[in-house]
């Protein structure tokens, strides 16, 4: 969490004109990594406590993303063996269990996302 970040949004906002207003220069003035402003130091608070909740977001954003392609790397590896599966017993009169082994073994890679 940047103080920088913060003083950046602060100017985005409807109310930094009137704390500029009230307090001019001394606005951002930093003591002992506070801020000496008491509404300044409180909102830089509650947007820390925001960006780590953004943070999190973003976070489970990025594990859904990668679950979600896994699930589609599963369902096209199922959907390929579906329609290949009686074929490819008959044509290469392989067992039941030999196109099984074969069918897991993708299964696990595309899980793994080695490769596509």
């Amino acid at each position: 969490m940047k103080a920088n970040d913060f003083q950046e949004w602060l100017k985005t906002t409807p109310e930094y004109q009137t704390l500029v207003f009230q307090h001019g220069e001394r606005l951002f003035i930093q003591r002992d990594g506070e801020f000496e402003n008491l509404t300044v130091r409180l909102a830089y608070r509650v947007w820390g406590k925001q960006q780590v909740n953004i943070d999190q977001l973003n976070n489970m954003e990025a594990c859904y993303i990668e679950k979600k392609k896994q699930v589609e790397a599963v369902d096209a590896v199922l959907m390929n063996w579906r329609g290949e599966y009686t074929e490819h017993t008959h044509q290469h009169e392989c067992t039941v269990d030999a196109v099984l082994r074969t069918c897991i073994a993708e299964l696990e890679q595309a899980l793994r996302g080695d490769g596509d």
